[in-house]
């Protein structure tokens, strides 16, 4: 273990993470970013032509409430994660953490490539969001981007993640875009309890 690592260390020329895909926080806090900017578009564009079901009253918890719109607001946020990645070749937090996904002959994923790439991260690396699972998937995902090792959705496509040099001034920014995201998120939590 600690030879790959230094062996990978050296090859990379001092980059941490040089083969599949940068800091495992950096990866983490970009895919928390883009997930919370799509869900908060989709609802926003959805509410103004249809009402928003209201799971608060079907369930036993607001926990089990923000689950199920979860369920059902990811996959549209998916989608459009697959579009912005087609046609753009990144999404707002892999260019706020200098982060790249590209097929091995370095070429932009297609539509399909980054689609099915967004299913398999959201099933195999954050088990649909359920609560308590996701934990474990997540560390599991974790330990395998701390120590240079691809993770199931980037073999399975045989992608490329890469992360660029980050400026303290940039990573400060990216963090407290992420932070404030998170609390944004809680506080809407507590205000629809």
């Amino acid at each position: 273990y600690y030879q790959r690592k230094t062996t990978a260390l050296i090859r990379s020329g001092g980059n941490k993470y040089p083969d599949w895909g940068g800091s495992p926080w950096s990866r983490f806090w970009a895919r928390m970013i883009d997930i919370f900017l799509y869900v908060a578009a989709i609802e926003v564009i959805v509410s103004l032509f249809i009402k928003l079901p209201d799971f608060s009253s079907a369930t036993a918890s607001p926990q089990a409430s923000l689950f199920l719109g979860g369920l059902i607001l990811t996959p549209p946020a998916l989608v459009l994660d697959a579009v912005l990645m087609a046609t753009t070749g990144t999404t707002l937090g892999k260019k706020l953490f200098s982060i790249t996904v590209h097929t091995e002959d370095h070429k932009r994923l297609s539509f399909f490539q980054a689609l099915e790439r967004n299913f398999r991260v959201w099933v195999y690396g954050m088990t649909l969001s359920a609560p308590f699972w996701n934990i474990f998937a997540l560390y599991q995902n974790y330990r395998k981007v701390a120590s240079n090792i691809r993770t199931s959705w980037d073999a399975s496509g045989n992608f490329q993640v890469q992360q660029g040099q980050l400026t303290l001034l940039r990573k400060v920014i990216a963090y407290t875009i992420g932070f404030s995201l998170l609390a944004l998120d809680k506080l809407i939590f507590i205000l629809a309890r």
